[in-house]
């Protein structure tokens, strides 16, 4: 009532015989000029989960500025040809989970970016100091319902989603419900976690036994023959054995190729 930002997300109308029905049609009709398509509202792809005093709100945000032209030389092959295997499936499937993890500074959050990038969907950034008032908060269920259809990018979750922390039970299970749930096909989201950790057995065995899981994806520390490729591409020699691909940007010559990493 106090702010413009403020909305109402659902009415229920209830009336005692079918004579009143028209009555309520009349209703819904009149308030059809106030209902917001939020949908529409939002100019950019790439967006941020944000808390602000009128509770969370998107805000659009820019990639980083990456050579994505050229990709396919930052990325071991079977991570590329994964990455592509997957945004095939996020087009053609109603909903469901993906799990990318590997080490920090492995090139995760661009690699997901250039796979949303791809996809005729709206993207969703959830940082990791914002998991623990969306997942388990009502007033996200209805984020979700405005931006329904829409792909779900959790970054940096290791901590809600491993064997080491006795809260990943519930984040985990509040999580499963969103592609799982009985709301999931309604809601057809596809969800993206993002783990840095290097070993598989260290996520939460029950995301892993997501009804709707579709992949998997480690991104590893770079083969030689990639680094070969990446280095003679910038124009440095190499002087790696099996880095993280930040380890390699961080040292390169070439000046005029945009190589940034992440956000």
């Amino acid at each position: 009532k106090t702010s413009e930002l403020g909305v109402i997300t659902d009415i229920s109308i209830y009336y005692k015989s079918s004579e009143f029905e028209k009555e309520s049609n009349d209703l819904i009709e009149s308030l059809s000029p106030f209902i917001v398509d939020y949908q529409d509202g939002v100019e950019q792809k790439f967006n941020i989960l944000t808390l602000t005093p009128d509770g969370l709100q998107l805000e659009p945000i820019d990639p980083i500025d990456f050579d994505y032209d050229n990709i396919d030389l930052y990325y071991n092959s079977s991570v590329m040809k994964k990455s592509k295997r997957l945004t095939k499936s996020i087009k053609n499937a109603k909903k469901g989970l993906s799990i990318i993890y590997g080490e920090r500074g492995s090139g995760k959050t661009t690699l997901i970016t250039h796979i949303a990038s791809n996809i005729d969907k709206l993207c969703i950034f959830v940082p990791a100091n914002m998991i623990d008032v969306t997942i388990n908060s009502n007033e996200f269920k209805n984020i979700i319902k405005r931006y329904r259809n829409s792909i779900l990018v959790i970054d940096d979750c290791e901590i809600f989603f491993s064997h080491a922390y006795t809260k990943s039970n519930i984040f985990t299970n509040n999580l499963l419900q969103m592609v799982d749930g009985v709301s999931s096909d309604m809601d057809s989201l596809h969800i993206v976690t993002i783990l840095n950790t290097p070993d598989e057995h260290e996520i939460d065995p029950t995301l892993l036994e997501c009804n709707n899981l579709i992949d998997v994806i480690e991104v590893d520390r770079l083969e030689k023959s990639t680094v070969d490729e990446i280095c003679k591409y910038l124009g440095q020699k190499n002087k790696f054995h099996n880095p993280r691909i930040i380890e390699v940007l961080k040292n390169k010559k070439s000046k005029d190729k945009s190589t940034e990493m992440g956000f």
